[in-house]
């Protein structure tokens, strides 16, 4: 089993920019994968995502996968605007995780996702970072 522990998205849902929303459809959801260069270094703008509503922009993005989300950080709620508070899980199986909006088809090697929500004057409200790496069938993770 594939997991994802709690560390990343903690991140993702600690912050909040009022005392009734925390992820209100009023921000600004920014979205860059940086790709590992073949000489070292962070490359950004593999892929860029940058949408408003950020909350109905981050559920259609993650699909059907928003309610295992959800349902993993206990959320009260799956519907936006999500509410303030703690969430965190022990771990989301991620071959669970495969009914999402990202692209299906993507190059292999090393990534870096960095999530901003910004208000609508680019103000970050919160941020997580996540690096990942996408392999080949045949390959195994070191």
């Amino acid at each position: 089993m594939i997991t994802m522990k709690e560390f990343v998205l903690i991140t993702f849902f600690s912050l909040s920019n009022s005392v009734t929303n925390f992820m209100p459809n009023l921000s600004v959801l920014d979205v860059n994968v940086a790709s590992w260069s073949s000489i070292g270094g962070w490359k950004p703008n593999s892929l860029i995502f940058i949408r408003n509503k950020a909350c109905s922009s981050a559920k259609y993005f993650l699909g059907i996968s928003w309610n295992l989300v959800m349902v993993a950080l206990k959320a009260p709620k799956t519907s936006c605007p999500i509410l303030p508070g703690v969430y965190k899980t022990t771990g989301i199986d991620m071959k669970e995780f495969q009914n999402h909006n990202f692209p299906k088809v993507y190059f292999y090697g090393k990534y870096k996702l960095s999530i901003k929500i910004k208000d609508i004057n680019k103000k970050v409200l919160s941020c997580g970072v996540l690096e990942f790496s996408l392999v080949r069938p045949w390959e195994k993770l070191i």
